[in-house]
């Protein structure tokens, strides 16, 4: 396979995520967030366990007690506490340090591999990682990066931490079980064991709601199943199994994406900065994925 041809899942799963705030801004108009995590995962679900029956591939593999401890890790992090961290964090802080955040997921999983999976990176790609950093900081400061020591942190810069570091930690745990399982098997046991995770949140959070949705919330909700959902996840993992842990710094493609859609559905206007920031993100990703 080409180069070309093993970071396109991951090129495809962002694409697909720097998309989806839009649609789930529409959501939490009408939706609490219990309730869309609930209905999206079960869908979600639904679709995965469709997908295995087709490809008639076996439901529920012979697994080891490690490969279901990793599984029930990798949903309780990339369901569960992503998700729930990601939605309540926006309730105390802005956009802007959701995305900010994400930009530390690539620093946090090499960190996390070179303990857990005993990957070594060279000077030369940390250097493409803080490269990738610098053009998302770049981007999100319209050029003036004196201007971050400016925002003030609140519970919500906590959460969106929490967030990242959740999301890493599913990264890592992800090797372990895509070392023998396909990627379909793997994104459906995760995606099972989340909601398993999740059901004690609701049990003592409760906030689950239910209206008549408008065209608008339909339309969305399809988005965040299928699109930001079960293809993002299924291609994401995909990406992962063929160029390992590396993969994260892909994460940092994803506000170009909402940048890019932000101009073409919300009229918002791109910057020379924020070409400069696509640049600086580009080499970084070049140099820590193709380095030798």
């Amino acid at each position: 396979m080409t180069n070309i041809g093993k970071i396109l899942p991951l090129i495809s799963a962002t694409f697909f995520w720097g998309i989806q705030p839009i649609a789930l801004k529409m959501l939490l108009l009408q939706y609490s967030t219990s309730t869309i995590i609930l209905f999206r995962s079960a869908a979600m679900l639904l679709f995965y366990f469709a997908l295995i029956k087709v490809k008639n591939m076996n439901l529920w593999p012979a697994l080891s007690k490690k490969e279901w401890s990793i599984l029930i890790l990798m949903g309780l992090t990339g369901t569960t506490i992503c998700s729930i961290s990601q939605y309540e964090g926006l309730r105390y802080a802005p956009v802007f340090h959701c995305v900010l955040f994400s930009a530390a997921v690539p620093a946090i999983t090499a960190f996390l591999a070179r303990i857990f999976l005993k990957d070594q990176l060279s000077l030369l790609q940390w250097g493409g990682i803080l490269l990738s950093f610098f053009g998302v900081i770049f981007m999100l400061t319209k050029g003036n990066i004196g201007n971050i020591w400016y925002e003030s942190l609140n519970i919500g810069d906590l959460l969106f931490f929490i967030n990242e570091v959740s999301w890493s930690v599913y990264i890592i745990a992800s090797r372990y079980v895509l070392k023998n399982l396909p990627p379909l098997q793997v994104t459906a046991l995760a995606s099972f064991t989340g909601i398993g995770t999740f059901i004690p949140y609701i049990l003592s959070i409760g906030n689950l709601s239910w209206t008549v949705p408008n065209m608008t919330s339909v339309l969305s909700y399809i988005f965040v199943v299928i699109f930001g959902g079960v293809l993002a996840m299924l291609a994401w993992n995909k990406g992962i199994e063929l160029i390992g842990v590396k993969g994260a710094v892909f994460n940092n493609v994803t506000p170009f994406t909402g940048l890019i859609f932000g101009n073409l559905i919300l009229g918002e206007v791109i910057s020379s900065s924020d070409i400069i920031g696509l640049a600086a993100v580009i080499c970084g990703i070049y140099i820590l994925i193709w380095q030798k």
